[in-house]
């Protein structure tokens, strides 16, 4: 049985070209089928719980991916066998149906690509990849890159990431900027969870963590600190294809 991965991203343009754009770089003979949800995460957490209720199990994902298709040759995609599931969502604490406790919920249960999947978070929004003002800039300088309740709620972030990116066109993406891209964020991740110098680690632990306090930051102090975790999955299950 061939492997072939289920990547299930929020979005149906810039989410589908940044995956499909690394997976050439990186992985480019390996078998994917990418889907947008075209919806948030909590949204998505609704359809998982709304037939046993918020304090019950997840339905199956591939279930409600079947049923929520409208197009019957779509519908196959979710009959198919796939080695690993991939989700790839936007943290969006500004959006009205925000929880810390489903999100945190969900990073627990979506913790294993072969099992039940493996969620990573974007904060605050996948555009956060690229939200780099030089390919020379320091990771002293991007670990205090953050954004705001107002500029969040205003709808500003992808504008300022527009006008203060060095490069927003994925295309132009090679290995060394994905490369650079991925060892800023890895330490990110350490420097957010005050482990700097530690060897990198982006598994399903630490991320939850990163997850709770970002939870508690937006909560206390209506900030967010800018991190894209989902470029992280390629060091995380192929990390000798990756320079850092």
């Amino acid at each position: 049985m061939a492997n072939k991965i289920l990547l299930l991203v929020e979005g149906e343009r810039k989410d589908v070209a940044l995956m499909e754009r690394m997976f050439e770089v990186y992985l480019p003979d390996k078998k994917k089928e990418i889907v947008p949800y075209k919806t948030n995460i909590y949204e998505l957490y609704g359809e998982l719980t709304k037939d046993y209720g918020e304090e019950g199990e997840f339905t199956d994902l591939l279930m409600v991916l079947r049923e929520r298709e409208k197009d019957k040759a779509k519908k196959k995609i979710f009959d198919e066998y796939y080695s690993d599931v991939i989700l790839v969502f936007d943290f969006d604490p500004h959006d009205g149906s925000y929880s810390a406790d489903k999100l945190q919920k969900m990073i627990a249960f979506f913790d294993n690509s072969t099992e039940n999947g493996r969620l990573y978070v974007n904060y605050p929004m996948v555009e956060s990849f690229c939200h780099i003002k030089s390919w020379e800039e320091t990771p002293d300088e991007y670990n205090l890159r953050q954004t705001t309740r107002e500029v969040l709620r205003a709808k500003q972030y992808k504008t300022i990431v527009n006008n203060e990116s060095c490069c927003t066109d994925i295309r132009k993406y090679e290995k060394k900027e994905f490369d650079r891209i991925i060892l800023l964020n890895l330490t990110k991740v350490l420097f957010l969870l005050g482990r700097e110098g530690e060897a990198y680690d982006c598994s399903a632990p630490i991320l939850e963590q990163v997850l709770r306090r970002a939870c508690q930051r937006w909560e206390q102090e209506g900030l967010v600190d800018v991190l894209s975790t989902c470029i992280l999955y390629v060091y995380e299950f192929y990390p000798r294809k990756v320079a850092v």
